[in-house]
């Protein structure tokens, strides 16, 4: 894959298969998280939410992989048998179990889920697959930012405020605070435009932002 087929495709696939080609696991399962987040209340079972925060937890702590497993099979008891599970159900329990775990199947599956609406034309779910896939695009490039123009840190950009900014955002998942850690990033001395404009973008941003974690010294 060249920069510009990455900063140009509109389907996650392609790159997903560069991405996995780069070995980044806690970016790729908190992707898969954030895939699954993007269904909203089609999530409507507790046991799928803790299990996603399990997984959160597990991509920052692979320590925790016997929680992930038990919130896994607690995901799994509640899943109607046979045909009746849903593509909500395929990319939740994806997710989050421990192995194998294929980020693509779960981009995929929850592209199907937010597109899955009764009532609508082929045509029309199809185009909102489309719509989905792109915004997972843009998410995947949220999380990698450009590759093949890694930016390099200035330990000058870790002031007091910008770290607890980053830490408050990551932890709380507020990312509408994003913009506010643009304006300290700058008042720290931050001219880099690509960390400034992926601050101030309207996303979509969620755990695992380039920015938040080359400020944490996530990987």
């Amino acid at each position: 894959m060249t920069e510009a087929e990455w900063l140009a495709c509109k389907y996650p696939t392609p790159l997903l298969d560069f991405a996995l080609g780069q070995r980044r696991w806690r970016k790729l399962r908190l992707f898969a998280v954030a895939s699954c987040r993007r269904m909203g209340d089609r999530i409507r079972d507790e046991a799928y939410e803790k299990a996603l925060r399990a997984a959160e937890e597990y991509a920052d702590d692979p320590a925790r992989r016997s929680k992930l497993t038990r919130a896994w099979n607690r995901a799994e008891a509640v899943v109607p048998p046979g045909p009746r599970r849903s593509w909500v159900d395929w990319a939740v329990t994806a997710a989050v179990q421990p192995a194998p775990f294929l980020p693509g199947y779960v981009a995929e599956a929850a592209m199907r889920a937010v597109a899955d609406v009764p009532g609508k034309s082929k045509s029309t779910i199809s185009r909102l697959q489309r719509i989905e896939a792109g915004a997972q695009a843009l998410l995947l490039r949220g999380f990698f930012g450009n590759p093949f123009r890694p930016v390099a840190l200035d330990p000058g950009w870790r002031t007091s405020t910008v770290v607890a900014l980053a830490e408050g955002i990551y932890e709380d998942r507020v990312f509408d605070r994003l913009p506010f850690l643009a304006d300290a990033l700058q008042d720290a001395g931050c001219e880099n435009e690509e960390v400034l404009t992926h601050c101030r973008s309207d996303g979509p941003h969620a755990r695992g932002c380039w920015v938040v974690d080359l400020l944490l010294g996530k990987s």
